[in-house]
C-alpha cells in the first residue's frame, strides 16, 4: 500500500523532527555531526529553503524551515537524509535503514510561536544535559545567532510586521535566559 503524500504549505514556518531508528544514535562523534552540517548547508543552497534554528541530538535532529514550496522542504530532508545514510552506512559498514520512519512536520502557525520553537529547539541540549548553556552547544543554531555570522547556516528571521532589518531574535537572548556565558 502507498504512503499518503505528505502535504506541505509554501512559504509556511515547520517544525520538523526525525529521530534514529530504534532510538539508535545518528551522531557518534563530531566527524559524524560535522557530515550531517555540511550536507544541510549543500542542500540548503541547492533549493529556496530557509533555515531558521536547528538542534542536532546524539539520536534526533529538530529544525525550523521554510521554503516558497511545501514539497522543497521534503526533497531537501530527503536529499539530506539519503545522503547522510549513505555516509553512515559506508562509515560504520553497516546497511539499511538509519531513520525511524518519515521526518515529523509540525505547522507553526504564527510568527510568535515560530520564536518560542526555536528558543525551546536551541535549549534542548541544556534539556538533555549535553551542555551547560545553549551557546555552548555546537551542534544547534544558537551560537550560529549569537556570532551572527555572515556565512551562518541559519538564515535571520525577521518579524514580518516591522519595516527594520534587525533580526527579530536578538543574538543575546540566551544570554538573557541563561544567565552569564
Amino acid at each position: 500500500m502507498p504512503r499518503t503524500a505528505r502535504c506541505l504549505q509554501g512559504r509556511a514556518f515547520y517544525l520538523i523532527k526525525a529521530r534514529g531508528l530504534e532510538t539508535s544514535v545518528l551522531f557518534r562523534d563530531e566527524e559524524d555531526f560535522s557530515c550531517y552540517m555540511r550536507l544541510l548547508k549543500r542542500f540548503k543552497r541547492k533549493g529556496p529553503v530557509c533555515l531558521y534554528g536547528f538542534c542536532l541530538l546524539p539520536d534526533s535532529i529538530q529544525m525550523v524551515i521554510q521554503s516558497p514550496s511545501g514539497k522543497l522542504i521534503s526533497h531537501f530532508i530527503q536529499r539530506t537524509h539519503q545522503t547522510y545514510t549513505t555516509y553512515y552506512n559506508n562509515r560504520y559498514e553497516r546497511q539499511g535503514k538509519l531513520w525511524h520512519d518519515r521526518f515529523k512536520s509540525y505547522l507553526i502557525r504564527s510568527f510568535e510561536d515560530v520564536v518560542e520553537t526555536i528558543k525551546i529547539l536551541e535549549l534542548q541540549p541544556v534539556i538533555h544535559r549535553l551542555s551547560s548553556s545553549p551557546v555552548r552547544y555546537p551542534w544547534s543554531s544558537c551560537i550560529h545567532r549569537v556570532i551572527g555570522a555572515r556565512n551562518s547556516i541559519i538564515d535571520r528571521l525577521l518579524n514580518p510586521d516591522s519595516k527594520s532589518c534587525e533580526p527579530i531574535i536578538p543574538p543575546d537572548i540566551h544570554t538573557i535566559c541563561m544567565g552569564n556565558l
